[in-house]
């Protein structure tokens, strides 16, 4: 998985188009330890840092949880997990960052799994793109 280096403001425009699918919540894009990397215009900077440590917490329970699935390192790439109220999705980005999202119990699970995808597909691919200007 190769690391992705982008602006702050580059990302959160991107973030801006998954916080307007039906039902999403909040969009933010962490580091492995925790550390707000972007947040969508939508959601003040108070607010991202203090959801940050929710997510930080899920993703790092779903990373020591990888021992579950086998001997040796199994490195953790995302997580769903359902709520009565919804889901919280963690997506892993490349060995630094990943998107986290949350989403209301009325949200298509589906649609906003895709999107998120596409999403760390167009981040990667900025990363490609700044790192070979030429092409």
């Amino acid at each position: 998985m190769n690391r992705a280096h982008w602006t702050e403001s580059a990302a959160g425009r991107l973030l801006d188009e998954l916080i307007a699918v039906a039902g999403t919540r909040e969009v933010l894009l962490l580091s492995h330890d925790g550390s707000l990397r972007a947040h969508p215009r939508s959601i003040d900077r108070h607010t991202a840092l203090e959801q940050a440590s929710r997510f930080a917490a899920v993703q790092s329970a779903s990373r020591n949880a990888a021992e579950l699935c086998g001997p040796g390192s199994t490195p953790w790439q995302q997580s769903l997990i359902e709520f009565a109220g919804g889901f919280v999705f963690l997506l892993a980005l490349d060995e630094t960052s990943y998107l986290a999202v949350s989403a209301s119990a009325l949200a298509d699970v589906a649609v906003i799994a895709f999107r998120m995808h596409l999403l760390v597909d167009k981040l990667v691919g900025e990363t490609t793109a700044s790192a070979h200007p030429d092409i």
